[in-house]
């Protein structure tokens, strides 16, 4: 964009939408803010322009970006106190626009006529304003006396808002990072006046305030009296971190035990405050004061509540429901002291011996009642129908009519149901021949068991749920493109099968295969931004349309990048999965082994997918017909040693179709 005197108000409407495209498409950083800084002094035919942020804790201007300055003059003028007696400062106090000519400086600010550069003959200092806050400045020059015409002075102002808009959206940015930089868990941010001014929704979910609650409170209202100083401490200590344990006041009543980290940040100009990071600990504070006590009064029982902590510990490890289950199983044995242990699985009333654990199972199982059926497994049966734990001493019976007391072999019964949704997976038995009774303590541990049991199923359940969501979403996204542009139709889900089947084929591990399957769903996002004209044009495309269309990855991954779960792997195979073997591909022009290996697996079966499809300008082409055009591309367009296994994979496919074998093709 160069710069032109005599630009009219179509060029400059022109270059405000290149701005605002810019701005839009790629994330907020002072590179992309530059970048616009110039393209609008260039357009306004400035001899410099600069713009700075504005920190209203400390009163100062910070200059962030310029053009047309020497380095010099950059250092000596980068921080600025915002104080009356200066145009851009000026600006500031009064928000509003300063506009001067060099005889108008020199008459309002005789004091700064030595600050004044000759070239200075015009300058113009905006406040930048969003929503009635300063966000810092900008400022332009001219080397020659310059009225602004009212077309000028429209792109100005509508700049300015686009760098009040990405100033505050850098700054939300660095401060979103900072705070998270600090955080784990529970995140809080308050200020000097120890009011919130942040919160994560896991505050109100552990503790029960709402945002609007907290605000309204300062935050020794909610401590515990006796930790009420860390706040004192921690306010009177600029830049120190604080680690320690606490207790808050939940809404409802009662206190929570919280394992916090609390970081002064109030110097920090991306977020003038105190980041809290926080775990609840309460139940492990529970557990460990139920512990304390029952050591005092009896020592078996701390004995297997410090198995119990190991147990727990456990959980964290072990996400395999199976595998769970059948740790838990074992470990129990340890934290009760029952000798056998079983697993029944449950599918409906019908229970199946899963697992058996402990010295002379098979003798105990002998003398357990062979029923298959819950309904007929007399009080157990009943209870666990019910989600109910079930204890029996050694003179109950579980029957009726009763069995014979006492039990040979086995004397005590413990029987916990296990579950998952609501719905009954299954129970664990649990039998002892050493004791009569099973004791208060030992009932309430195997009811935590069970809670700690059922509640990692559920997660466990709610993990594969999220998995399942997340893997349609991205098939919908993929699809909802088709919808646009039908002669593509089916592409989506033919690339995603070719896809996984090469990277089975190429032994990608797990993750791999997820990455490269999700990029297959989402490569085309970026279409989203190229229009109808272009997208849906039947004939060939102008050289302006392939320009156009070729923006599709950078504009994908522009999209998909903010996804903060979506891997680094996907995102590759989104931007660069229209670049070359011989590096002249698009956008980046990379080249080999710099492509990333995603991107080259999924660019051999993209572009077989469009040979053998119809489309408006071509027939669809044989499979042989494209295996010679992939031969052909080999070692130019795509990685020679992809297409060979690709190759490969296809001819092996040939050879089922013409034995019979044809579960699967792709034409």
């Amino acid at each position: 964009m160069g710069s032109d005197d005599s630009m009219t108000s179509a060029d400059l409407s022109t270059i405000q939408r290149a701005i605002t495209r810019h701005l839009t498409v790629y994330p907020a950083s002072h590179d992309v803010i530059q970048q616009v800084l110039e393209w609008a002094g260039q357009a306004l035919g400035a001899h410099s322009a600069s713009i700075c942020t504005y920190n209203p804790r400390t009163q100062s201007l910070h200059r962030v970006n310029a053009m047309g300055y020497s380095e010099e003059r950059l250092r000596e003028f980068r921080d600025i106190p915002v104080e009356p007696g200066l145009p851009i400062t000026d600006a500031v106090l009064e928000q509003r626009t300063i506009c001067l000519t060099a005889r108008d400086w020199d008459e309002r600010y005789p004091h700064l006529t030595f600050i004044r550069l000759p070239e200075m003959q015009a300058i113009v200092a905006l406040p930048l304003l969003l929503e009635g806050k300063v966000h810092g400045t900008l400022t332009f020059s001219w080397d020659s006396g310059r009225t602004l015409d009212g077309f000028e002075w429209v792109f100005l102002e509508g700049f300015a808002l686009q760098c009040a808009d990405a100033l505050y959206r850098l700054r939300r940015t660095a401060w979103d990072h900072k705070v998270l930089e600090y955080s784990g868990g529970i995140v809080l941010v308050f200020g000097a006046d120890r009011k919130v001014s942040f919160l994560s929704s896991s505050v109100t979910a552990l503790l029960g305030y709402t945002e609007e609650d907290l605000r309204n409170l300062h935050l020794p209202d909610v401590l515990h009296p006796e930790e009420a100083h860390l706040v004192r401490d921690v306010l009177a200590d600029p830049g120190r971190s604080l680690r320690t344990r606490i207790r808050v006041r939940h809404k409802a009543g009662g206190w929570i035990w919280l394992d916090v980290t609390v970081q002064n940040l109030l110097a920090d100009p991306d977020v003038q405050g105190f980041v809290v990071n926080a775990h609840d600990v309460s139940s492990s504070v529970r557990a460990i004061e139920a512990l304390r006590v029952s050591d005092r009064a009896h020592r078996q029982a701390a004995d297997r509540y410090r198995h119990l902590l190991d147990l727990v510990n456990a959980f964290d490890l072990t996400v395999d429901p199976d595998a769970l289950i059948l740790t838990m199983l074992e470990r129990a044995m340890a934290v009760t002291g029952f000798p056998q242990a079983f697993y029944y699985a449950a599918a409906g009333t019908d229970m199946t011996l899963r697992w058996a654990r402990g010295a002379h199972t098979d003798e105990a199982l002998a003398l357990l009642p062979n029923i298959n059926d819950l309904r007929a497994f007399g009080k157990p049966g009943l209870a666990t129908m019910r989600g109910e734990l079930f204890f029996a001493a050694a003179d109950e019976a579980l029957f009726d009519p009763p069995e014979a007391l006492p039990r040979h072999f086995w004397r005590s019964f413990c029987s916990v149901p296990i579950l998952m949704g609501g719905a009954l997976h299954g129970v664990f038995v649990f039998v002892s021949g050493a004791e009569d009774r099973i004791s208060p303590d030992l009932q309430q541990l195997m009811q935590s068991f069970a809670d700690h049991v059922n509640v990692m199923l559920e997660r466990y359940q709610h993990v594969q749920q999220l998995d399942t969501a997340r893997e349609e979403t991205f098939r919908a996204l993929g699809r909802a493109l088709e919808y646009r542009d039908h002669d593509t139709h089916g592409h989506t889900a033919r690339v995603v099968q070719l896809a996984e089947r090469l990277g089975r084929a190429l032994e990608l591990n797990e993750a791999q295969q997820d990455a490269l399957r999700w990029g297959a769903y989402l490569h085309d996002v970026g279409k989203i931004g190229v229009s109808d004209q272009v997208l849906l044009k039947p004939g060939a495309l102008t050289e302006g349309e392939w320009w156009e269309m070729r923006t599709h990855p950078q504009l994908g991954y522009a999209i998909l990048a903010q996804i903060p779960t979506l891997p680094a792997e996907t995102l590759g195979v989104v931007r660069h999965h229209h670049e070359r073997w011989d590096g002249r591909g698009y956008p980046d022009g990379l080249a080999g082994d710099e492509v990333p290996l995603l991107a080259r697996v999924f660019a051999v079966v993209d572009v077989y997918d469009a040979l053998t499809s119809k489309r408006p300008y071509k027939a669809a082409w044989t499979r042989e017909e494209a295996m010679t055009e992939l031969e052909r591309m080999a070692g130019s367009h795509l990685d020679p040693d992809i297409v060979h296994r690709f190759l490969t994979l296809l001819s092996s496919d040939v050879i089922r179709s013409a034995s019979g074998d044809d579960r699967w093709h792709t034409e």
